[in-house]
């Protein structure tokens, strides 16, 4: 059902926001998001998948609050720092990227690199505690964070395009993770900040 749900969302509200660009910048500008979601959703691919077959179900596996927390938190050291890296180099690389898979025309696109690759980086972190929730069959949570987050973007998105063009939707992604991210901390702070040593002694 998780899965049903996140199949139907984020194409749903992709298409809603290249319609949205569409309507106010034109479908050149379209175009260019388009290719730095492809850019974007090509590289997370490896990571989402080692987070599947590795991350859940191990977080699965666990029973108790400390195992988790420190599963998380060992998510944390080695994961988010392989996406950073990951993303700084393909920040210094865009140019070459841009070049090597579209033509000239999408060096316009560059400016989008920053702010989606920051997105990512949140999108990630969000992920290692948003898996916790499939983990543990959270399945009400899980599909409203889904739908929820889903339509926060839509309507970030829009607003932010009129006050910031182009660039405006890919700030919109950053903030949205942000506050995905946030949402997973408060949701888990038991398990995160909770005086654990109390709880099982």
């Amino acid at each position: 059902m998780i899965a049903l749900v996140s199949a139907l969302t984020m194409p749903v509200s992709q298409i809603l926001l290249r319609n949205m660009l569409i309507q106010k910048l034109g479908v050149d500008s379209a175009g260019y998001w388009q290719a730095m979601m492809r850019v974007s959703d090509g590289y997370l691919l490896l990571i989402n998948t080692s987070i599947s077959i590795y991350y859940l179900p191990k977080l699965s596996s666990l029973k108790n609050d400390i195992d988790i927390r420190t599963e998380i938190f060992y998510g944390f050291k080695i994961i988010l720092p392989v996406t950073t890296l990951g993303c700084v180099l393909i920040y210094f690389m865009r140019f070459f990227i841009i070049k090597t898979l579209y033509t000239p025309e999408f060096l316009q696109m560059e400016n989008l690199f920053i702010y989606q690759l920051l997105g990512d980086i949140m999108k990630v972190a969000s992920l290692i505690l948003g898996y916790l929730l499939i983990a543990k069959a959270m399945v009400k949570t899980a599909m409203f964070t889904e739908t929820f987050f889903a339509v926060i973007w839509v309507v970030l998105g829009s607003l932010f395009v009129d006050f910031f063009g182009l660039k405006g939707i890919t700030i919109a992604f950053f903030i949205n993770y942000i506050i995905y991210f946030l949402i997973m901390v408060y949701v888990f702070r038991e398990i995160l900040f909770g005086d654990l040593k109390n709880k099982f002694s």
